[in-house]
């Protein structure tokens, strides 16, 4: 008779669909819990068939053994897809889920951000290669994103993985290391003066050659990975420091990840800094269209020390609990608690300084918007991890921080829209509503997938809902400068054309009091004496000495209805007519 159903319970994770928000400001919640899920439930069906398999039909235990392969395959595909690290040493699946997830959460932006920028250097000279500091090294943001290769080899370099490590490795004997180790412990026990020459029989006869062969091997294979991995991950934040012993866990490859996630985090930071340095450059070169658009200025960063945010909470909690520390060994020595109860004392002091360091990290805000507002919900973890969860919230607090501006930004180009077509950069637009969903389509992350062969997984509607901003909900001033600004009219020139009137290519029709009128060519105003012209899709700005008109001679403007170029226009020539006068 089997007894699976009663030992393993269905786990409900929340429906594909809920995978693919139609947000600009996605939280991670719901794809973490549904990776999470999937990631940790071969492992469970495994510990299930160790304590049952004597009790079950063989086709029971093939049966389950069919599901845990084919699970096992659903979830690789699904963490390839989001670049989910995969270590050979440790098996953590729904770590490696949630970093994964941490990934593909953190590369939205960074790709939104890298696709302007690449648009932008048609016209403006951007250093795309940054410095991460504290970190010793600089990265091609463009290339970060858009050139496996680069990031492949960036991320194994700095992981300890690289080919300087890799050659070190193939050197390694793992027989001669296994060797030196067994001497050096039969010398050891040989040298004790406490044991008797039958204990030292006795010890050495324990000692297993092969096993240390592997155990020295290993020492040596973390030794030299940790060479490159542990000086980076000294240089990180407090905040990002979870797994280099701070709670409690120390893992190398973690402490990898945490170096990656920094310089992920700081890209994306970085990236938004280059946006605004960017827009700022342009406003300055269109300063004149800009001012009689009457278009807002940039959107202010948010001035927000976190790692002192966090830093406060952290340290505050941690004095407490050195002071018990302190109290508990004062106990001791007066011979009051000690072993077994005083350990688990210690352990219990442990515990509820993460707890209340979770809950201080969950009760912080950002922009009126709390950790669990970015999150999205609780997450289901299959072990609770204060580390992780430490981990956790520190990057989303980070990753917050720089998508919330990079949505305000967003926001900003929404209403700029027509400047930004009309200086020849009209594929922002594209961009400016780019929502998670459609990110999750071009990396190519599923809308479904088959989960007919288990019931050990079942599909629900989520029943988050995300307190973030889903749309640009403007003000009254940005409406106001918006609305202004679309309903001027833009031409498309046809070859020899030197007449405009009527409507322009989006239904705006063009009416000007006499005398007022400003007529930009391409975004630059004929007026200033300089012409711009269109390359491809490359837009060009000549030097204003080099052409030069007089103002009269440019257009005439009589009848309110019509302008009229002295020069005809070029075959695609962008006319951009601005009714006010300056």
């Amino acid at each position: 008779m089997s007894t699976q159903e009663a030992v393993i319970e269905t786990a409900e994770i929340p429906s594909f669909l809920d995978m693919c928000p139609e947000t600009l400001m996605p939280t991670p919640a719901d794809m973490k819990n549904m990776l999470k899920q999937l990631a940790a439930m071969p492992a469970k069906i495994m510990a299930m068939l160790e304590v049952e398999a004597e009790t079950m039909a063989q086709n029971e235990i093939d049966g389950l053994m069919s599901e845990v392969e084919q699970l096992r395959e659903v979830v690789e595909q699904l963490l390839d897809v989001i670049d989910a690290p995969n270590w050979g040493s440790i098996d953590w699946a729904d770590c490696r889920a949630e970093i994964g997830c941490d990934k593909i959460f953190q590369k939205y932006p960074t790709y939104l951000i890298t696709e302007i920028i690449k648009i932008i250097t048609k016209i403006l000279d951007i250093k795309v290669e940054i410095p991460i500091p504290p970190l010793p090294i600089s990265i091609d943001i463009l290339k970060f994103v858009g050139d496996k290769e680069y990031k492949a080899e960036l991320i194994a370099t700095l992981s300890g993985n690289g080919e300087d490590i890799k050659a070190l490795l193939s050197e390694l004997d793992p027989t001669a290391l296994g060797l030196e180790a067994y001497e050096a412990k039969i010398n050891e026990i040989k040298n004790n003066p406490d044991l008797s020459a039958e204990e030292i029989a006795a010890q050495i006869a324990l000692l297993n050659p092969e096993e240390m062969a592997t155990e020295a091997y290993m020492d040596k294979v973390n030794e030299l990975k940790g060479a490159i991995i542990d000086p980076l991950y000294e240089l990180l934040p407090p905040e990002w420091r979870s797994f280099g012993g701070e709670e409690g866990l120390e893992i190398s490859e973690l402490k990898a990840e945490a170096v990656i996630a920094f310089i992920e985090s700081k890209m994306s930071g970085l990236g938004v800094g280059i946006l605004m340095d960017a827009f700022s450059s342009l406003i300055s070169i269109f300063d004149k269209i800009w001012k009689l658009l009457g278009l807002p200025d940039l959107p202010v960063p948010l001035s927000l020390d976190i790692g002192a945010m966090i830093g406060e909470i952290v340290e505050a909690e941690l004095a407490k609990f050195t002071i018990v520390l302190e109290e508990l060994d004062a106990l001791e020595l007066k011979g009051e608690l000690t072993g077994e109860a005083l350990m688990n004392a210690k352990t219990e002091a442990f515990d509820e300084m993460g707890k209340l360091m979770a809950e201080g990290l969950e009760g912080l805000e950002i922009a009126g918007f709390s950790v669990m507002d970015m999150i999205g919900g609780p997450i289901d973890d299959p072990v609770e991890c204060f580390a992780l969860k430490k981990k956790r919230i520190c990057e989303e607090i980070g990753r917050f921080k720089d998508n919330y501006m990079l949505f305000l930004l967003r926001k900003w180009m929404e209403v700029v829209t027509k400047f930004l077509k009309a200086i020849g950069l009209g594929k922002l637009v594209e961009l400016i509503g780019l929502d998670f969903c459609t990110f999750l389509g071009i990396i190519g992350f599923p809308k479904a997938i088959d989960l007919s062969f288990t019931d050990k997984i079942k599909e629900v509607p989520s029943t988050m809902a995300s307190a973030l901003p889903s749309g640009f909900e403007l003000t009254a001033e940005e409406t106001a400068a918006k609305n202004a600004a679309d309903a001027l009219p833009i031409f498309t020139a046809v070859a020899n054309q030197t007449t405009f009137s009527g409507t322009g290519d989006e239904g705006d029709a063009l009416s000007y009091t006499v005398g007022a009128p400003t007529v930009f060519k391409t975004g630059v105003s004929l007026e200033d004496y300089v012409i711009d012209e269109t390359d491809g899709d490359k837009l060009l700005l000549e030097d204003g000495e080099d052409i030069v008109y007089e103002v009269s001679s440019q257009y005439t403007a009589t009848n309110g209805s019509s302008i009229v170029l002295t020069d005809a226009a070029e075959e695609g020539d962008i006319i951009f007519i601005v009714p006010q006068a300056a």
